[in-house]
């Protein structure tokens, strides 16, 4: 991905994830911002493109954007746009609520997060099998730089995301105040990588 992919990929973010999900409720440039903190420098974010409608330019199916070093990255986003933070969590203050009650008296299971995280993955509601090709890619990248682990973090409440991860060869190594922490172990040996 590259800067003329942001505005797409802040597009699909919010019509990929639900309502319940704080990030999905920022503006979409505020997004693209977030995303732009993501291109290059130990991170990844692979674009799944299919043909449009005219065959003339070719439409984001979905996303992902994984790699190291991503913790800093978010915590540099939260000091830039803190005030579209509290923009949102004030129009929204139910979940704002909820998200700092799970935060605060959530239990948190020790854990060591691989160096590699999935930060995320969203796919067009209409294009099925994107996601997992996409998890398989970043497996492959992973597998080809050396990485041994790949880990991730899913809200307890997003059941078909966490089952989608466990089929493709995840597991829960920690519990969270509201999330899990799966990781899959990166295979040894090549898989079939899908064309760019």
């Amino acid at each position: 991905a590259g800067e003329p992919d942001l505005t797409a990929m802040a597009a699909l973010h919010r019509s990929a994830y639900s309502a319940g999900h704080f990030m999905a409720l920022l503006p979409e440039p505020v997004l693209a911002e977030y995303y732009r903190l993501f291109l290059g420098g130990g991170s990844r974010i692979l674009i799944a493109d299919t043909p449009s409608a005219d065959g003339v330019a070719p439409v984001a199916a979905g996303f992902a954007v994984f790699g190291t070093d991503l913790g800093r990255r978010i915590n540099q986003f939260k000091r830039e746009h803190r005030a579209a933070i509290w923009r949102t969590a004030i129009a929204h203050p139910l979940m704002a609520v909820g998200k700092v009650l799970a935060t605060t008296l959530g239990r948190e299971t020790p854990h060591d997060p691989a160096p590699w995280l999935l930060l995320s993955i969203a796919v067009s509601g209409s294009r099925r099998g994107v996601g997992t090709a996409l998890l398989r890619e970043m497996l492959h990248i992973a597998e080809r730089e050396g990485q041994h682990r790949l880990g991730l973090y899913v809200r307890h409440a997003n059941v078909s995301a966490i089952n989608a991860y466990l089929r493709t060869g995840f597991r829960i190594v920690a519990s969270l105040a509201d999330q899990y922490y799966m990781e899959s172990s990166v295979p040894s040996s090549p898989s079939p990588s899908f064309s760019r």
